[in-house]
């Protein structure tokens, strides 16, 4: 089923297999098998949602993918991110997002790559910090993590206070699930 709306801005509705997927774009263009805008837009199905300045959408030979750049944010399985380019892909259902940053808990999480894979996020050189500011007094790094909606995995995990590291462990995982504090205490 499609339906298009032409003027400033182009409302497209589309169908992939049993996901609906709609579509706003600010001045769009159509040009080599792809639908562009440099002027803002909107990407929305049931479990991703997509706001970008600069959006390349591409349908050609079975393919349906989502290329965006510029003032990123994108929720995914009920998580926000931030960052500065995202590529995803509808019919695998995978992505990624450079120089993203998400919250999860009480930790802000950054990472040069953070792919998307069917539910689970996977993350590279990731930094936590308990604050928005880019300068903090704490911060715990991995290597590489794993995020899913159980539990949390990081390998060759730091901890920092400034940016004397004070603490190294080869693993941490921690379950996402559990109601329990994560800090026990008795007064």
């Amino acid at each position: 089923m499609i339906r298009l709306i032409l003027s400033t801005y182009l409302i497209f509705l589309f169908s992939l297999t049993s996901a609906e997927i709609k579509v706003w774009l600010n001045n769009p263009h159509y040009k080599n098998n792809q639908l562009l805008t440099d002027q803002g837009g909107i990407f929305q199905s049931e479990d991703f949602y997509l706001q970008a300045e600069i959006i390349v959408y591409s349908n050609e030979n079975q393919k349906n993918n989502v290329f965006a750049q510029g003032n990123i944010l994108l929720k995914y399985n009920d998580q926000f991110f931030v960052g500065n380019e995202v590529y995803f892909d509808f019919n695998t259902n995978q992505g990624y997002i450079s120089n993203g940053t998400t919250s999860l808990n009480l930790l802000y999480l950054s990472s040069e790559q953070i792919s998307l894979n069917n539910k689970k996020i996977s993350c590279k050189n990731l930094l936590g910090t308990t604050s928005p500011n880019k300068n903090n007094l704490f911060s715990i790094g991995a290597h590489s993590a794993e995020i899913s909606h159980k539990n949390v995995s990081l390998n060759s995990v730091y901890f920092k206070v400034g940016s004397l590291p004070i603490s190294l462990l080869p693993s941490l995982t921690q379950n996402l699930q559990k109601k329990e504090n994560l800090i026990k205490y008795k007064l």
